[in-house]
């Protein structure tokens, strides 16, 4: 499968030096359910509770079930669209996540990087990856049920409920087409083996003077011009397949 990153110039420039895409607190991204995570605890589970430990261990218990939550970190991708439109040609993640002022204040288009799943080195230990789940109604998380006296509890919680706690967002969303990598302890993957195109808005740009220059492989670099006849979109072209049809 084929993942996409959208970065900023900047950004692109530390990832192609280290070669690694780094995790991001979850608390700073523009999804305000996703900054405010929220768990259903009702009276009756805390009436359960109290009938196997005291008030004080049950309270322990719903504070480390937040804060084991709030310990995951993640970085968040894009897959083909199912309409059959490519990842790196989405006119709304170029112009939400790929574009950024310089230090002159003036807007400067980024990058997007493509990359193939099956060659990035995924982190070990506590790590979860899918697609992100989309809804009119986001279901509340419960905590209604868990035998906190169980080995373990607090990460058998999060193992059985991975996908309501970090893979289902609001409709409103779906357009990112979202496919997020969550982990905790780690602090960024190894992409050196995965990458496999390098994508920019024109061949005029800034981002393409910049990236072509910092990568020096024609057959990674592709950039992308306004195309179409019967509609627009963006229209992708080798570099280096361009060169060989110019003679250059």
């Amino acid at each position: 499968m084929k993942l996409y990153h959208y970065t900023s110039l900047t950004a692109f420039q530390k990832i192609w030096k280290e070669k690694r895409l780094k995790f991001s607190e979850s608390k700073t991204t523009n999804d305000a359910f996703e900054r405010y995570k929220s768990l259903r605890i009702n009276a009756a589970f805390i009436s359960e509770c109290l009938k196997t430990t005291n008030e004080e261990k049950t309270r322990d218990f719903i504070n480390n079930v937040f804060d084991e939550i709030d310990s995951y970190e993640q970085i968040s991708l894009c897959v083909d669209y199912d309409d059959g439109l490519k990842g790196f040609a989405s006119p709304m993640m170029w112009g939400q996540y790929a574009r950024k002022k310089n230090t002159r204040q003036k807007w400067v288009d980024g990058v997007c990087i493509e990359l193939d799943d099956s060659k990035l080195i995924w982190p070990s230990g506590s790590f979860y990856k899918s697609r992100v789940h989309y809804g009119n109604n986001i279901p509340m998380p419960t905590l209604n049920g868990v035998n906190i006296t169980s080995t373990n509890a607090v990460n058998t919680y999060i193992e059985k409920n991975q996908s309501l706690l970090f893979f289902f967002k609001h409709k409103h969303w779906e357009h990112e087409n979202e496919f997020r990598l969550v982990c905790k302890g780690q602090d960024s993957i190894d992409i050196s083996n995965a990458i496999i195109g390098i994508y920019v808005l024109g061949k005029e740009s800034i981002a393409f003077k910049k990236v072509t220059k910092l990568v020096e492989n024609d057959s990674l670099v592709n950039f992308l011009n306004i195309g179409g006849f019967d509609s627009i979109h963006l229209e992708p072209t080798n570099l280096k397949l361009y060169n060989h049809l110019l003679g250059l």
